[in-house]
């Protein structure tokens, strides 16, 4: 992924000379949360955890493969867009799942943030060999592709089978009793606004990054410095005995705002590219946050229901509107509105959390039933 998504904005929104670029980021977005359902609802009912993971890494690496073909897809929105949602079917059945995995492996939370630090370090080792050289960006995406395809091989070391401490079976027709949770919708609408806040990163970004004259891959360097703040904070969490998944959901709000802040005050210049270390302290916080939260309040049985239902009414609509939208703002040199939409969001995701997180009636689990 560290060769696909820094690329990603740029080869959409310049080389695959799109008219709405933002009709692919939309079809992605709006079918990751579906197919995560989707994998979600069998894993809860089949307890398979691996088996769902090959055939959707098998399946989003041919679909990356497609992808990286700049003569096949350019200048086609509806080619591109299903293509692009191919991958993200074969996303909504591989991260969701393995959260799940080890979040009910008996595993205390502190451990979880040593997973993801791994993750992170992917992304930083994929970008820091990238740093000396400027090769197209279809190149990129199509070793994404293959490195994809490759991952199956260490899935053959993961459990075959989640581990549920919990008698409790899971049903279908609980699934609409979710938004009957006023803690659950209050969850989502917070999931939203941070997902809106947090979509110019991978959906705009690089096109401006792209342009930034530097000795060194100014796209790369970006990443680097991001995943490098990234694996800081999961290192210190790693060592913490206590999580307050709120507190890691504001931090990464606060974080954004004063990213976007940033890009608003200052030029498009070298410092651009420094200013993108907050990358890793708003995005890293915050999924470890949403994460967490998930954890305590789904009942272990339906939890990755739960987290799929949450992902479509949070990254869904929050990530695919705003991706919609900047992407094709961008396409018309308007960044500043981007960013602004970007920084308010934040703000009033940031000040729901605080002010309203005391009034939200609680539970037990989202459901008690």
């Amino acid at each position: 992924m560290g060769f696909l998504i820094p690329r990603l904005a740029s080869y959409v929104i310049d080389v695959l000379g799109l008219s709405s670029p933002g009709s692919v980021f939309l079809s992605g977005l709006l079918v990751y949360p579906i197919a995560s359902l989707f994998w979600g609802i069998l894993s809860d009912k089949t307890l398979h955890v691996r088996n769902i993971q090959v055939l959707c890494s098998w399946l989003g690496g041919i679909a990356i493969l497609i992808f990286a073909q700049p003569s096949f897809l350019k200048g086609d929105d509806s080619t591109a867009s299903f293509v692009w949602a191919l991958v993200a079917i074969s996303l909504g059945g591989t991260i969701p799942l393995a959260n799940v995995a080890f979040l009910q492996s008996g595993h205390p939370d502190k451990k979880y943030a040593g997973v993801r630090l791994f993750g992170t370090l992917g992304f930083l080792f994929a970008n820091v060999l990238l740093l000396f050289t400027r090769l197209p960006e279809s190149t990129l995406i199509f070793v994404a592709g293959i490195l994809f395809i490759f991952s199956t091989l260490f899935l053959f070391a993961t459990t075959k089978k989640r581990k549920v401490h919990d008698d409790s079976s899971f049903e279908i027709k609980l699934v609409p009793y979710y938004f009957k949770s006023i803690e659950f919708l209050f969850f989502c609408g917070i999931l939203f606004l941070f997902f809106a806040s947090f979509a110019p990163a991978e959906h705009v970004i690089g096109s401006e990054l792209k342009k930034i004259e530097f000795p060194l891959n100014s796209v790369s360097l970006s990443w680097v410095l991001a995943t490098f703040a990234e694996a800081l904070f999961y290192v210190f969490v790693a060592k913490k005995e206590s999580m307050n998944y709120q507190f890691f959901l504001g931090f990464g709000l606060l974080a954004g705002i004063l990213r976007w802040a940033c890009m608003l005050i200052l030029p498009i210049s070298t410092y651009t590219i420094f200013i993108q270390t907050l990358h890793g302290l708003q995005f890293g916080p915050a999924y470890l946050g949403l994460v967490l939260w998930l954890k305590k309040r789904a009942a272990p049985h339906n939890l990755a229901t739960a987290q799929a239902l949450a992902m479509i009414f949070g990254r869904s609509l929050g990530t695919g509107i705003a991706a919609f939208l900047f992407a094709n703002m961008a396409k018309a040199g308007n960044f500043f509105n981007v960013y602004l939409f970007a920084m308010l969001a934040g703000f009033i995701g940031l000040i729901a959390l605080w002010k309203l997180t005391p009034y939200v009636p609680k539970r037990k689990y989202f459901l008690d039933f």
